[in-house]
């Protein structure tokens, strides 16, 4: 009895192992506790002990990467970690996700040729405070990959409760627990806002404004950001809860390559930083690496110590009659003797410049003579006072298409850039095209040289700084854009300050 007793015992002790499954392999890099399913090669746990359970997800749940594959049969197909079948190799540094072939979303469609192979690297960052996270997908298939979401966080819990934790970007905060789960817009196209919340990327505007965001709350959290500075393909994010589990959000980093077949994608490094305390704490890596990519110049002596700038607007945008200006080019200098008594040396000058081609630099006839408004500079630099002209060079009009090679600005910025008062309403009324603009590619050799010839001009003549508008460039990590690595090689006339 004592025998059957203790087979009965192993055979029940060997039915619980089967029923719990395979265990999750673990690692903990840099203070961050990371767990990784060991048959999909999902993100299954993140913990940091200063902030708790960041991350939780069931295995069936989990995710760490997912692409769309839209074949003739299925077009809403996805390949995802969650489908495959992983290959991990741990190390003293971290580990290595390898999948030989990512598994599809359905199982009852024929797929293309070939396969798609994906390799993901976690590794400590020499920083002692950050996790590296690198993926490469190897289209070695006969269709092309259309979207890549990665990292893919499923299961972020409230780390701080429904109304503390935050999805931080550089220019907006959300309360992701804390909104509805039902869609807010009316009319036939709600469904689209069910689910998922898009986080586009972009500049002027949008919260998604740089490549870094911060999950938590004052008490501690998580910064991601992906080091790939000046690139174009910058990773939207988009976040998703449902009515069946609210407490997880999954929160995904959205690619939109043409992964064609025979071709490869890499996502560059994205760095995890878990920290105490709020989230200027988690910026301070990506900190750090804006600086190292992009140097901070040497700011000048009247801008750092001075209180501040002034800026009028000479007249309105589209304004052409002389007795409507708020300024004439005669009255700079009082305007600048005014700035002088309440301790400013700084007056930068708007609408001074009307809708006539952007370069040579064009002045309002109705604002005075070009001789005036030379004249007026150098009486206000004789009392102290710098004018500082606000200049727009790159948006140019559609009579320069063939000359610059320009082209439209993105969708809804370019079609209508006009203000007054007396529209309605008074900016981007839909009604006037006379700010109708392209933009040109700042790495456009003509360009620059009309620029800089139009700014030497100006230099000659007395107008020594400069602030700017509307400047898009690309450039190499480290290196100055073109225009003004070009500008800083040419006789040196004066300073010409962006900002």
């Amino acid at each position: 009895m004592r025998r059957l007793a203790y087979l009965a015992y192993l055979a029940g002790l060997a039915a619980n192992v089967c029923a719990a499954g395979p265990r999750p392999i673990k690692v903990r890099l840099n203070g961050l506790d990371l767990a990784i399913d060991e048959t999909t090669g999902s993100l299954v746990e993140l913990a940091f002990p200063a902030v708790g359970t960041i991350l939780k997800a069931e295995p069936q749940n989990a995710s760490m990467l997912d692409v769309a594959y839209p074949i003739k049969a299925f077009p809403p197909l996805r390949l995802a970690s969650r489908f495959s079948k992983a290959e991990i190799t741990k190390d003293s540094n971290g580990l290595t996700i390898v999948w030989d072939s990512l598994g599809p979303s359905r199982t009852n469609y024929a797929l293309p040729s070939g396969k798609i192979k994906a390799r993901v690297g976690i590794r400590a960052a020499d920083d002692g405070r950050s996790v590296i996270m690198t993926c490469r997908i190897e289209n070695r298939s006969g269709a092309p990959i259309r979207q890549v979401r990665f990292p893919d966080f499923a299961g972020l819990k409230p780390v701080a409760g429904i109304e503390q934790t935050k999805l931080r970007f550089a220019a907006g905060v959300v309360d992701p627990f804390n909104e509805s789960l039902y869609p807010s817009a009316e009319g036939f196209y709600s469904y689209q806002a069910i689910g998922w919340k898009d986080y586009p990327a972009g500049g002027y505007g949008r919260a998604n404004a740089l490549r870094w965001l911060d999950y938590g709350s004052l008490r501690g959290g998580l910064s991601v950001f992906q080091k790939k500075w000046e690139t174009e393909d910058r990773p939207g994010v988009r976040t998703d809860r449902h009515e069946a589990d609210p407490m997880s959000l999954r929160l995904v980093w959205e690619h939109r390559p043409m992964v064609a077949p025979g071709q490869t994608w890499e996502s560059g490094e994205f760095w995890l930083t878990p920290h105490r305390g709020g989230w200027a704490k988690g910026i301070e890596v990506f900190r750090n690496y804006v600086r190292q990519v992009c140097p901070p110049r040497e700011i000048p002596r009247r801008v750092r110590e001075g209180l501040g700038f002034e800026t009028i607007m000479m007249t309105e945008e589209l304004e052409t009659e002389p007795t409507k200006a708020y300024y004439r080019f005669s009255g700079i200098p009082r305007v600048a003797q005014d700035a002088l008594a309440h301790g400013i040396n700084v007056v930068d000058v708007w609408e001074y410049s009307g809708f006539d081609p952007p370069l040579p630099i064009p002045l309002r006839p109705q604002l005075g003579t070009p001789d005036e408004f030379f004249e007026a500079v150098r009486k206000t630099h004789a009392m102290g006072v710098d004018v500082v002209p606000h200049l727009t060079v790159q948006p140019v009009w559609t009579a320069y298409r063939a000359r610059y090679e320009a082209r439209h600005f993105p969708a809804n910025v370019g079609d209508d850039w006009t203000f007054h008062s007396e529209l309605i309403p008074l900016f981007r009324p839909g009604y006037t095209k006379v700010g109708m603009c392209l933009l040109v590619d700042a790495k456009n050799t003509v360009w620059q040289q009309d620029v800089l010839a139009a700014l030497k001009d100006w230099i000659d003549r007395g107008v020594v700084s400069f602030s700017w508008d509307t400047f898009d460039s690309v450039s190499k990590g480290g290196q100055k854009p073109a225009l003004i690595n070009n500008a800083g090689k040419g006789p040196k006339h004066g300073a010409s300050q962006g900002s």
